[in-house]
């Protein structure tokens, strides 16, 4: 206590209350036998604790922390997809690599013959392997329907994914980065 605090006594007559449980009777058989049972809980955990630092000491870091990573999912990376009518988008090609998988057609002004605009229809890859039928680039990039998945490996320039919802495809995939959004 400081020098200036005090002890304050209850007023005579009055009561405390206490939070005093009543007292049980335990025999001191049952009382060793629950200190020997928490001394080998606790040597055991002393065991495995050892034996984990063993382990991580010799793993690879990339395969622990992948390990890690698929142990805790919240802190795993979500990724989402477009979701159109035929299913989900999982990629897509350019004019470069399959021109015949990409059309560009533009819109002629009839009064004057000068060029207004532009449709672009790509062919879409879809999560089953399938592709769509040509479709309009706009409409695409408009669609607002989400689709999330964990990523649960970076390998570069892809990742190997798996969809929050089982029914969309139930084993992981690898898709390329380019053709998800964080």
């Amino acid at each position: 206590m400081d020098k200036d605090e005090k002890k304050v006594e209850p007023p005579s007559g009055s009561t405390t209350p206490t939070n005093e449980k009543p007292k049980m009777e335990v025999s001191v058989e049952t009382l060793q036998n629950l200190l020997d049972t928490v001394e080998g809980l606790k040597k055991a955990r002393e065991e495995n604790n050892k034996k984990i630092i063993a382990l991580e000491s010799i793993a690879s870091q990339t395969r622990l922390q992948e390990a890690k990573a698929v142990m805790d999912e919240d802190k795993r990376p979500r990724v989402h997809f477009k979701k159109i009518q035929q299913g989900v988008v999982v990629g897509w090609p350019s004019k470069k690599e399959e021109p015949d998988k990409v059309k560009n057609e533009i819109l002629i002004n009839p009064t004057n013959n000068n060029p207004m605009g532009e449709i672009i229809k790509i062919k879409y890859k879809l999560v089953d392997g399938t592709e769509t039928d040509f479709l309009d680039y706009v409409e695409f990039v408009r669609c607002t329907d989400l689709v999330f998945a964990r990523v649960l490996e970076d390998r570069g320039n892809s990742a190997l994914l798996e969809f929050e919802d089982k029914s969309i495809k139930a084993e992981p995939i690898e898709v390329k980065k380019v053709f998800f959004n964080a």
